[in-house]
């Protein structure tokens, strides 16, 4: 998280520090990303950035928590618009997050974080730097309660629930890293993603 020193400068001193280094991030993996060019980007001292952020792991995944609140808000759109029904909601999702990845007018970071970031449920949704599975899944879980119909779905208790979302996420994931990764087409893509969704349907749902 950043500094009380960085949350004290004005708004557009800010702006222009992310925007470097989303910048970076969209060109690189955070390991291979330089903090040199970062700061030469946001005109800084290299000095004035360990101020305002402890390390460059700790600026991604600062930024990365914002497309984190994006990506969930569009999520919970698509269930409205797919009247709360889990699977039509993840098909849109992931043709929605897609589409915006392949938009070369893009920062990239969004793209570059599907291409670079470990598999799994905190490379898909991504935590915070330290929150952990545990308490991460039955929060989101506890909201989707509230809204998707699981009861259309052959789960006998919350720990199934669980499964399937991370089954979801994970393949969410995997198709759009999969699709940037081999440039293949929005289309086909999107054709595949359907054909893996409508297999785990007939096995999830009653």
């Amino acid at each position: 998280m950043p500094t009380a020193t960085f949350l004290k400068l004005p708004k557009e001193k800010q702006e222009k520090i992310l925007a470097a280094a989303k910048h970076e991030f969209g060109k690189n993996s955070v390991e291979e990303a330089s903090i040199k060019n970062i700061v030469t980007e946001a005109e800084i001292p290299r000095g004035s950035f360990y101020a305002y952020f402890y390390d460059k792991e700790d600026l991604y995944h600062y930024i990365l928590e914002e497309y984190r609140a994006r990506t969930l808000k569009f999520f919970y759109s698509c269930l409205e618009q797919t009247n709360h029904y889990l699977f039509d909601a993840f098909v849109l999702f992931h043709n929605g997050i897609l589409k915006q990845c392949k938009q070369p007018a893009l920062d990239h970071f969004l793209t570059n974080s599907f291409l670079n970031m470990r598999s799994g449920i905190h490379a898909f949704l991504p935590v915070r730097k330290y929150e952990t599975e545990n308490e991460y899944m039955p929060a989101l879980i506890n909201n989707l309660k509230q809204s998707a119909h699981f009861d259309k779905l052959n789960v006998q208790n919350e720990q199934e629930i669980q499964y399937i979302l991370e089954i979801l996420i994970t393949i969410t994931r995997s198709n759009i890293a999969k699709a940037l990764g081999s440039n293949i087409s929005y289309e086909t893509a999107c054709s595949m993603f359907l054909s893996k969704i409508n297999i785990l349907k007939r096995g999830m749902e009653k």
